[in-house]
């Protein structure tokens, strides 16, 4: 994740997910209760073959992990923007957690999934030819 300023970022501790811990009467109930915060490895599933989340993008990311992200890291309301856009799993887990959300992406397949994806989200669309501003420069 990237900040504008250094000194003013977001990090929602409280909002991380917890993990259950493998003794849990080792630990006390309180702690065991509110589980321990996860390492630097996060275990998630793949995004399913079959499954209802998969859009048929090649590199598409599990909404899951996406979605742990946007909620630590940002706030709701806060514009968020993903460069490499791709299925837009970004932009779904932003739009899910009340977060304004710009996607970018050079792929025309990227761009049609993108537009199937959301199609029941109020979405504004902006289509951007590269080859076509370059022409309105000149």
């Amino acid at each position: 994740m990237l900040s504008k300023d250094p000194d003013n970022y977001t990090f929602n501790y409280e909002q991380m997910d917890r993990i259950p811990y493998m003794a849990p009467r080792l630990v006390g109930e309180e702690k065991a209760n509110r589980g321990k915060t996860p390492t630097d490895v996060w275990w998630h599933t793949i995004v399913s073959p079959n499954g209802k989340e998969k859009t048929g993008y090649a590199t598409q990311k599990p909404l899951g992990i996406l979605s742990r992200i946007v909620n630590i890291h940002s706030r709701p309301g806060d514009k968020l923007c993903d460069f490499f856009a791709g299925s837009g799993s970004f932009g779904e887990a932003a739009y899910k957690l009340n977060r304004d959300c710009i996607l970018i992406d050079k792929n025309p397949q990227a761009m049609a999934i993108m537009k199937k994806r959301f199609a029941s989200f109020s979405a504004e669309w902006f289509n951007c030819d590269f080859a076509d501003i370059e022409k309105r420069r000149t």
